[in-house]
């Protein structure tokens, strides 16, 4: 049986009757109706959620053979960087930003990424964008944000269509128009930009800034997974265990999953872990499960957290580990995680019933030490992308 998505207060109360059932003496409650594996209904309602942009200029800049060099000249760089040459200029705000040949200086990147965005190059201006984003070497600002990706988007450079697309569909630094940013969504996806390709996908699945269109959500999530994009293979894989696009097919949204998972993409490792949890489109194997759940967490997914902590509070036959299950459970309760499912102090205060003080202190450390370490938002954001945890 296919889990879906429970509110919080359910996967509470499921925690809940673990634990009460095993301080009676009795075997935990059978939990297959339990999930923390987001569902295209999440994504989908989370659409007007907040959005964090993830400029993809960044990735597509070249790093040259300087840059790669260990006799980086960067003296002749700065001389051709000087005179106007707009790749030199590039050149040498990547190794500002980076470090490389030069000490990392964020303010000093940003103005030679805006003196070559300044002489048109649409990478430039789309990264210096990426930067007011961030805040990174200049003021956050939205609304310049907005307008270096304007001017880099009209050239057709299709990361730039993007951002500008993202910023149109969440608001941010300008007034929300979800038509005006479908439509470059469309543009930067046309030229093949697999990102984009995944964010019109969603849209079309939820008919947000275009009509409502499954089939064309499919075949443009389909067009990203071509590329072997992670995102898009997770996407693919949710629409087949969603039913959206397709009939509900439980092996394809596993092989989905496994070819997103085997690339590390936290959302897809998550679910493949419910999968194997569930036993469906996978053989049912909990130890599969939690290696895919503990994969998902050591990159801060949330989800996979609240996972972890039912299993070790004894779901499916596992041998309770209270500590552990405290450990994930506080975890779970911090991660920012979108659209995470987090316990209430009901559940964690049960759990640390269970567990002596000194117990319960360590796993507070630990839970300290582990979100100090571990990334806690997702490496590529799309509207709401992140939803099938």
């Amino acid at each position: 049986m296919t889990r879906i998505k429970l509110k919080e207060f359910a996967i509470c109360l499921l925690l809940a009757a673990i634990l009460c059932a095993t301080a009676a003496g009795q075997a935990p409650p059978d939990l297959e109706s339990m999930d923390n594996a987001a569902s295209m209904q999440q994504m989908l309602a989370n659409l007007d959620g907040a959005i964090t942009v993830q400029s993809q200029a960044a990735d597509e800049l070249p790093l040259s053979a300087d840059l790669n060099s260990a006799n980086l000249n960067m003296e002749r760089i700065f001389s051709r960087a000087q005179a106007g040459y707009i790749q030199d200029q590039i050149t040498l705000a990547r190794a500002y930003q980076l470090g490389r040949g030069v000490k990392p200086d964020p303010a000093e990147a940003a103005q030679w990424f805006l003196k070559a965005a300044n002489f048109g190059s649409p990478m430039a201006q789309t990264e210096i964008g990426y930067l007011y984003i961030r805040g990174e070497g200049v003021a956050r600002d939205e609304q310049q944000a907005f307008k270096w990706f304007q001017r880099a988007a009209v050239e057709d450079y299709a990361p730039a269509q993007y951002d500008l697309a993202y910023l149109l569909t969440s608001g941010s630094g300008v007034h929300k128009d979800a038509q005006a940013g479908a439509t470059w969504f469309t543009q930067a996806a046309r030229q093949g930009f697999a990102p984009a390709q995944v964010n019109l996908a969603v849209l079309y699945a939820s008919g947000i800034g275009v009509a409502r269109d499954e089939a064309e959500a499919m075949r443009w999530c389909r067009e990203a997974a071509k590329q072997g994009f992670a995102p898009g293979e997770y996407l693919l894989g949710l629409m087949h265990e969603s039913g959206i696009g397709a009939a509900t097919n439980m092996t394809e949204a596993a092989r989905w999953y496994r070819k997103a998972a085997d690339q590390g993409d936290s959302q897809a490792e998550n679910n493949l872990g419910t999968l194997y949890e569930d036993g469906a489109g996978v053989p049912q194997d909990i130890q599969q499960a939690i290696k895919w759940y503990r994969l998902a967490a050591q990159q801060g997914n949330g989800n996979s957290y609240m996972n972890l902590a039912h299993l070790y509070a004894g779901a499916h036959g596992v041998k309770p580990d209270y500590m552990m299950a405290y450990f994930w459970a506080l975890l779970a309760q911090r991660s920012p995680w979108p659209t995470s499912t987090r316990p209430s102090q009901n559940v964690l205060e049960r759990l640390r019933s269970y567990v002596s003080p000194e117990q319960a202190a360590q796993a507070g450390t630990q839970a300290e030490y582990w979100m100090s370490k571990h990334s806690q938002l997702p490496p590529f954001t799309t509207i709401q992308l992140w939803a099938k945890e």
